[in-house]
């Protein structure tokens, strides 16, 4: 996918999913065609997995797991989610940043526009906290 037609898909997807919008289908359905273009595995989980599989659920969000090695190529998604600046999508930048190796953060890292980097470097201080208290003691 060229670099303008993923950057016209990733602001599809964040006006589907900004702080006013509830359609969820229609979020739903962007991040679908966003993640099939950027060739990205990955699995639903979450509220619409259990609606999915015929469970009632009221849900307004979309969770999602993604290969380890497609969190790279979702840059512009990270990306996305830094600028938007909500709870939310600082707390999903750190699911994903959890999944990163100490190489493939700096990977990121130094694609990123340099005014994004400090937010990253606070959002991957807490990714590595989460991952410090999810470690058995041994």
């Amino acid at each position: 996918m060229d670099a303008t037609r993923a950057l016209a898909r990733l602001a599809q997807l964040g006006r589907a999913v900004g702080a006013e919008t509830r359609d969820v289908t229609a979020a739903l359905r962007a991040l679908r065609e966003l993640l099939r273009e950027a060739r990205v595995e990955h699995r639903l989980v979450g509220g619409l997995a259990v609606l999915h599989h015929g469970y009632p659920r009221l849900t307004e969000d979309i969770e999602a797991l993604v290969e380890a090695g497609g969190v790279a190529r979702l840059k512009g998604l990270l990306e996305l989610k830094l600028h938007a600046g909500r709870k939310q999508d600082e707390a999903d930048a750190v699911a994903l940043l959890k999944h990163l190796d100490e190489r493939r953060y700096l990977a990121l890292e130094a694609e990123l526009p340099a005014a994004l980097r400090p937010k990253l470097h606070l959002l991957r201080r807490d990714a590595l906290e989460e991952l410090a208290w999810e470690q058995p003691e041994g």
